[in-house]
């Protein structure tokens, strides 16, 4: 497992855990946080989100969706990457 969160309302740079493009991307996911989880993806000054996690959602196989393979942050509770990375 390279990330795991716990926090509630927070953001993390996905390239600090290598798991963005050209890399691993996010192979697998288990969201047992009670909120979903954003997967955002940065384009110049356009943040966008690529996907989302449900609350107790899954997937063992997820390198077939961009926005798991592309993205670049992920939040959860609702958290914005904006307020974290400029």
């Amino acid at each position: 497992m390279a990330l795991e969160t716990t926090r509630t309302f927070d953001c993390w740079e996905l390239i600090e855990y290598g798991l963005t493009y050209p890399w691993n991307g996010i192979s697998s996911y288990v969201n047992n946080l009670p909120f979903k989880a954003t997967l955002w993806e940065r384009s110049g000054s356009l943040w966008l989100e690529a996907a989302t996690i449900r609350s107790g959602g899954s997937s063992s196989n997820s390198t077939t969706h961009y926005g798991f393979t592309h993205s670049e942050y992920v939040c959860t509770g609702g958290a914005d990457p904006r307020d974290f990375f400029s």
